[in-house]
């Protein structure tokens, strides 16, 4: 995306490890040490290692190399490239404000370390945020959306084996796409039909999995072997030949949706649209919102009525049929 060149590791020591003259010449390290808990902290170098994913379209970016990347070339350029990427990728207007803001605080910290021209900052922090409701975008799929997508996936092949595992989790356990391809094998139970899953903020949980689901995950996984990396999900070339030796990305599991959503021609959704449905449909179905938010990983309850796609007709309902 951007034709910043990066620092070579060579010339800065791991982050934990470095004195303090240099620690305090890193802006990413003091604008993480302005931060007051724990989780703020990792919650911000999650975010800023989100945003470096976009700036080097790179998915295998880790929170180490937030620390290396020359930040201060930052320009007011990248910076509207990136809000523009994200919204391609439609996420909401909440969560690109939040990025931006991550990267004008390691920008501040630039500014006041003098690495950055101040004209140049003042540009960066003049580019104009999204605007709109705080409410995230998206739309629940119906169930015969939802069948579609796993019904859709040829089980006579090894792909399409594959894409019905995930599709039949990401219908029906509300996993987040970076939870989904972060799946290993000692995290999945068999025999108690469960997945330990690491969220956000080192967040875990546990999601409860359906017959069907466990079939499709058993039948991948016997096709697949246990061979090359810990992650359960991994590529499979166009031969059909299953590429054990690293991981899907988050953003293969986006454009594995995108292609099912073209093949069947239905109305545009995201992968989180489907944890958007699993959330609504569990409201639908009487599940108290306290209850969902665990289901969901979330910290803040407020995050998870966003999550609620009922509509007009439902609150209709709900009126009339109660004893007012």
């Amino acid at each position: 995306m951007s034709s910043i060149q990066e620092i070579s590791k060579s010339e800065l020591v791991h982050i934990g490890q470095i004195d303090w003259e240099t620690k305090k010449n890193n802006p990413v390290f003091n604008y993480m040490q302005r931060l007051h808990s724990k989780l703020s902290k990792q919650v911000m170098l999650s975010n800023l290692c989100q945003v470096l994913k976009v700036f080097k379209n790179d998915e295998a970016v880790s929170n180490e190399d937030v620390f290396y990347f020359p930040w201060e070339k930052v320009e007011k350029a990248e910076l509207g490239k990136l809000i523009e990427v994200l919204q391609e990728r439609e996420y909401s207007v909440n969560t690109i404000n939040t990025y931006i803001s991550a990267v004008r605080g390691v920008l501040a910290e630039c500014f006041e370390l003098r690495l950055i021209d101040p004209f140049v900052y003042e540009a960066v922090k003049r580019v104009k945020r999204p605007s709109g409701s705080g409410h995230q975008k998206g739309r629940k799929l119906n169930r015969n959306e939802r069948q579609a997508l796993v019904n859709e996936c040829n089980l006579e092949s090894v792909k399409g084996v594959r894409d019905a595992a995930i599709f039949s989790i990401l219908t029906t356990c509300a996993l987040r796409r970076s939870e989904l391809v972060s799946i290993r094998f000692e995290d999945y139970h068999r025999i108690k039909q469960e997945i330990q899953i690491n969220g956000k903020g080192n967040k875990k949980r546990k999601v409860y999995l359906k017959p069907k689901v466990v079939e499709l995950i058993n039948r991948w996984i016997d096709l697949r072997g246990n061979s090359g990396t810990a992650y359960i999900f991994c590529k499979v070339n166009k031969s059909g030949r299953v590429e054990t030796e690293s991981g899907l990305t988050s953003q293969s599991v986006y454009y594995l949706s995108k292609a099912y959503q073209e093949k069947l021609g239905l109305e545009s959704f995201s992968p989180h649209d489907l944890r958007r449905t699993v959330a609504t449909v569990l409201l639908e179905s009487g599940k108290d919102l306290i209850t969902v938010r665990d289901i969901l990983g979330h910290e803040d309850i407020k995050t998870t009525q966003i999550y609620d796609k009922r509509d007009e007709k439902n609150k209709k309902e709900a009126m009339l049929n109660s004893d007012l």
